[in-house]
């Protein structure tokens, strides 16, 4: 598994997305600088009706200063959710036909992205029609039992030792990986039940267990949903008002107050 920064396919995959969703020029890789200058003139145009003069430059400044939660704010709208899952599943199904190998595409996945981690069992549960359940089925079924690891002192360190770190390493990875693909579907399961009118009480209903999860999921996970489903992270709060979403999903003020902050 891979770190964002690593992953060339994870890369690929934001850039083409900002391409379909009109945010980044298909000639230019710069996409995140005008990510950036689009958020910058739309709000100095917003300013400006207000307050009439301002310094552009201060501004272009402040939202500089502040990119790495313009991007994170972008990349948490549902539009762009949607749209990244199936450029990332498009181009990682691709990799896997080329290679042939559960092993290399693994190396692709990058670990923090719940969708890369789903789309790896759902590629896996394609092409061989059997649906995946467990961390120990995932294995067995890419046969992924060990994971080098990086060393420090390798004469110090004998070779059954190192076996036997790859081995849990490769353990617990493809544990993580289950459980963050299966997490993904539970929230796109709940998200799917907003969508068509659920209330809080339809969402509770979902349990985690149909996903193979624990039941401390449901929590945050519920969290997670009402907090990109109603933008609740948007700092320009341009959204309905929380008690405003509480009262339409039937759901107590102080659940999708917490969800705000999730």
């Amino acid at each position: 598994m891979k770190e964002i920064e690593q992953s060339s396919i994870y890369n690929q995959s934001l850039f083409a997305t900002a391409v379909k969703l009109g945010i980044a020029d298909k000639d230019s890789p710069l996409f995140i600088q005008n990510l950036v200058m689009n958020r910058v003139a739309s709000f100095i145009n917003q300013y400006k009706t207000i307050n009439g003069k301002i310094s552009e430059t201060l501004i272009i400044g402040k939202f500089n200063s502040e990119k790495d939660k313009i991007i994170e704010a972008f990349t948490k709208t549902y539009a762009f959710s949607e749209a990244f899952y199936e450029e990332a599943y498009v181009r990682l199904k691709k990799y896997h036909r080329e290679n042939n190998s559960w092993q290399d595409l693994f190396t692709e996945i990058v670990e923090e992205e719940s969708h890369f981690c789903e789309i790896f069992v759902r590629l896996i549960e394609e092409e061989t029609g059997k649906l995946i359940t467990s961390p120990e089925q995932l294995q067995k079924v890419t046969g992924i039992y060990e994971i080098n690891g990086t060393w420090e002192g390798d004469q110090e360190i004998s070779k059954e030792l190192k076996k036997q770190t790859m081995k849990a390493l490769a353990t617990a990875e493809i544990e993580d990986t289950f459980a963050r693909a299966m997490e993904h579907r539970y929230y796109e399961v709940l998200t799917a039940c907003l969508k068509t009118g659920g209330k809080y009480k339809d969402l509770l209903e979902i349990k985690p267990s149909l996903f193979y999860l624990g039941e401390s999921y449901q929590e945050e996970t519920i969290k997670k949903v009402l907090c990109i489903y109603y933008s609740l992270w948007d700092p320009t709060d341009i959204r309905p008002d929380i008690k405003t979403i509480a009262e339409a999903i039937e759901a107590p003020y102080s659940v999708v107050l917490s969800a705000k902050t999730n």
